[in-house]
C-alpha cells in the first residue's frame, strides 16, 4: 500500500482530501463565483462532493496521472481549498485550484502552488500549462506571481460542462524557468486587466 501523499513547507500543508472536508467543500463550490469560472458541477450537490474525495481524488492518485489536494495549514486543519496537477504526458502537467473564500488574500494559493510546482519538476514534469476561464484575475494573479509565462486566448480546453467554448487565458511554465526563479528576477509579460477582453458571464443563477 503506497504511503499518504503530503507536502509542507511555508505554511502550507498539501495532502489527500478526506471524509472529514465534504461538507467544507460542498459550500464552497456553490458560489457564484464558482458558477462564472470553476468547470465543477452545476447545480453543485454535496454528491459531487462526495464523488470528488471518495472517488475522484484517489482515483487520480492511483493511476499515477498526477495529484488532487486539499490546501490546508496544518496537516490536521480544515481543507481551505483543492489543488491539482494532472499530467498530460510524460514531461507535461497541468495545474487547476479553487482557494475557498475565508482563506484568501493571504498568498495562500501562490505558496500551495509553489509547493507542488517543486514536487511536479522534482517528479518528471518540464512544463506544467495553466488555463483560467478569460476574466479569472484572481487565478491569473497567482500565476503570474509565481514566474508562468503568458500565451494568449484560447477556447477553454474543457470538453463538458458550461464553460465549454468560453474564451479562457493561458499560460505555462518549464522547470529551468521555475528553478531559475528570484524574488528580483524579471517577470514574463502579462497583460493587465484591462489589456484584453473577458469571456461573456454566463447567465445569471
Amino acid at each position: 500500500m503506497s504511503r499518504p501523499f503530503e507536502l509542507i513547507g511555508d505554511g502550507v500543508v498539501l495532502n489527500e482530501p478526506r471524509e472529514d472536508d465534504i461538507d467544507a467543500l460542498y459550500a464552497a463550490c456553490t458560489t457564484p463565483v464558482v458558477y462564472e469560472y470553476l468547470n465543477v458541477p452545476w447545480p453543485y450537490e454535496r454528491t459531487h462532493a462526495e464523488g470528488f474525495v471518495r472517488e475522484y481524488a484517489p482515483a487520480v492518485r492511483s493511476s499515477q496521472r498526477g495529484q488532487e489536494c486539499a490546501i490546508r495549514t496544518e496537516p490536521d486543519g480544515p481543507m481551505l481549498g483543492t489543488l491539482g496537477l494532472i499530467r498530460l504526458d510524460d514531461t507535461t502537467g497541468e495545474v487547476g485550484f479553487h482557494l475557498f473564500e475565508a482563506a484568501r488574500g493571504k498568498g495562500l494559493a501562490t505558496r500551495a502552488l509553489r509547493l507542488l510546482l517543486e514536487w511536479a519538476f522534482d517528479n518528471g514534469c518540464e512544463t506544467v500549462k495553466w488555463e483560467a476561464i478569460a476574466g479569472n484575475h484572481a487565478s491569473a494573479q497567482v500565476a503570474q506571481r509565481l514566474g508562468f509565462t503568458f500565451d494568449g486566448e484560447a477556447p477553454s480546453s474543457v470538453s463538458t460542462g458550461r464553460h465549454v467554448g468560453r474564451q479562457a487565458w493561458v499560460a505555462h511554465i518549464d522547470k529551468a524557468d521555475f528553478l531559475a526563479e528570484s524574488d528580483g528576477a524579471q517577470r514574463p509579460w502579462w497583460p493587465s486587466p484591462g489589456e484584453l477582453p473577458e469571456a461573456p458571464p454566463l447567465p445569471p443563477l
